[in-house]
């Protein structure tokens, strides 16, 4: 783990001494977990380039570094060497972090949302249902098939948000099925023909 050169942004970026109390060197001891420094020490042993993200102690601080290690040859000595280089993406990570937890509140309202609005639909469609079955006047009869065919598009709707929030969880399935094609028409037309007609 031994240091053979660094760039100017390196030399100001970590402390460039062995901290006396630690027992590993500069390399493993600016990892926040030491483990972790070791651990990629070991895949240097084995010649195996690898990238990964760290907690590292910086002179600013515990920071978030994308730690990018490549085997190398040294052309004038043949010693074995490797280069490492880092990015700092600790800004990076607060606001991907920030965005998630924004969007998991959004899907939670969503979901909460349309399971409280299902419940007085529920009893929207139940009625109209009930009232499908009396004796009732042409003309008011289509009023409450209006009203139950209205019920069942918000219904589908909600359905449709609760399928958004199981696409974003991962959970969402397709399923195959048969579209009554002319009856979705004609329910569009039941819809609108009050407001044609007036």
């Amino acid at each position: 783990g031994d240091l053979l050169c660094q760039n100017p942004a390196a030399t100001t970026g970590y402390l460039q001494t062995k901290t006396p109390a630690s027992e590993h060197s500069i390399f493993v001891q600016r990892f926040s977990n030491p483990s972790e420094g070791l651990e990629r020490l070991a895949e240097i042993c084995m010649q195996t380039d690898s990238r990964a993200e760290h907690r590292m102690q910086t002179t600013q601080g515990e920071r978030v570094h994308a730690v990018d290690i490549r085997f190398s040859r040294d052309p004038v000595s043949g010693n074995d060497c490797f280069v490492v280089s880092e990015e700092d993406v600790t800004e990076l990570r607060k606001a991907l972090h920030k965005a998630e937890r924004a969007n998991q509140v959004k899907s939670d309202f969503l979901s909460i949302m349309s399971h409280e609005l299902r419940t007085p639909l529920t009893g929207i469609l139940g009625f109209s249902e009930i009232l499908l079955g009396e004796d009732l006047l042409e003309h008011n009869r289509k009023r409450v098939e209006h009203i139950h065919n209205s019920g069942q598009g918000l219904l589908a709707i909600l359905n449709d948000i609760l399928d958004l929030s199981k696409i974003e969880a991962g959970a969402i399935r397709l399923e195959l099925a048969r579209t009554d094609i002319p009856g979705f028409l004609e329910r569009i037309v039941q819809f609108w023909r009050p407001s044609i007609e007036s």
